[in-house]
């Protein structure tokens, strides 16, 4: 068998991974469904219309503009971390943020979220050659980030006090937290099986933790993003809703730790449930808060699609379709004297990272 035949079958995308794919898929399309069927029948359709036709075009605008700035400083934090921190010149700020928008549009339409982490993995590793430095980078960020996130929601913890006679009565919160627990552990075991390697990797990235203490600049970068979803939340509760700053504050930062549930729903995973329950909590009624999700995950798209836009613009169309099929196309901009070390690199990440 010639190389070009050999190299052929070996891109094939095998038939048990195609049958994951068709049911994983049909899996999130009934489930999906059913949410939707759930959601009418928790709100008045006429009241929904009214109010979804009352939304100021302009507050949506402002909220989508508040949404990319914050993905914008979320990438410029992961750049620092990766050029200052781990020696990784390769790791621009354009670069990583491209990367950062199509690891959101990877999460939106694979079944975990933890997809878009994998794509990271192979986006930076194609540039650098370096699997553990690229992993550590990520874990690093995600520290600072889940860091600066923690201090972010203490700043707004004492108004769950005025609202704790509600906490224990609230029948979407039981039941929600019972479905996003079942749903983690039920990827538990996908998750280890599908990202083994990139696991190890990050056990790897792990130690250089104890060598590379977080610095201060990143942990600022992080505030100002997490500052700009507060203000685009804000300006669009307030266009909805009578809530206060603060309340917005409560919603839009104790919203973002529902990422750690890694569930998508096309767009839909542990933050939008997580909206859902903190404005139910603060006394939004259910039709705003139905508009509220469904404007922050179309904003969601929105986004994510923008990095998609910007991938074709600077690498076409080949390269764009080759990393969403899990090929482990390398990106296009590696630097000089490192394109021996970039294709293995991508081949193993890919390996450890491909969700069949």
């Amino acid at each position: 068998m010639g190389a070009d035949e050999t190299g052929e079958a070996t891109r094939e995308r095998p038939p048990r991974s195609r049958r994951f794919v068709v049911l994983t898929t049909a899996a999130k399309v009934a489930l999906f469904v059913l949410l939707l069927a759930g959601v009418g029948l928790l709100i008045d359709p006429d009241e929904f219309r009214e109010l979804l036709a009352s939304v100021s075009p302009g507050a949506v605008a402002v909220f989508a503009v508040f949404m990319l700035v914050s993905q914008a400083l979320m990438s410029l934090r992961w750049s620092i971390i990766a050029r200052q921190q781990l020696g990784l010149p390769e790791a621009r700020f354009g670069y990583l943020f491209r990367t950062a928008l199509l690891a959101e549009f990877a999460s939106i339409w694979l079944p975990s979220s933890i997809a878009g982490e994998g794509l990271r993995v192979l986006r930076l590793t194609a540039v650098t050659g370096k699997v553990t430095e690229s992993t550590a980078s990520i874990v690093i960020d995600r520290v600072s980030g889940v860091l600066s996130l923690v201090l972010c929601c203490m700043l707004f913890l004492p108004l769950l006090f005025r609202f704790r006679d509600k906490i224990p009565f609230s029948p979407s919160i039981g039941l929600l937290a019972l479905v996003g627990m079942a749903l983690g552990l039920l990827l538990v075991p996908l998750v280890l099986r599908r990202y083994s390697g990139t696991l190890k990797m990050a056990q790897k990235a792990a130690e250089m933790l104890r060598s590379a203490p977080l610095l201060s600049l990143p942990l600022l970068v992080s505030f100002a993003g997490f500052g700009a979803i507060l203000l685009g939340y804000h300006v669009l509760l307030i266009d909805i809703a009578e809530v206060s700053l603060g309340e917005s504050g409560l919603i839009s930062m104790g919203s973002r730790l529902g990422r750690f549930i890694p569930v998508s729903l096309f767009g839909v995973g542990g933050v939008e449930g997580a909206t859902y329950l903190l404005s139910e909590l603060v006394g939004v009624r259910t039709e705003a808060i139905v508009v509220l999700v469904a404007i922050n995950v179309l904003v969601k798209y929105l986004v994510a699609s923008i990095g998609v836009v910007l991938e074709l613009a600077v690498n076409g169309k080949e390269v764009v379709v080759a990393m969403f099929q899990q090929r482990g196309a390398p990106a296009r901009e590696p630097t000089p004297g490192t394109s021996s070390e970039v294709e293995p690199a991508t081949e193993r990440t890919a390996e450890s990272s491909r969700v069949e």
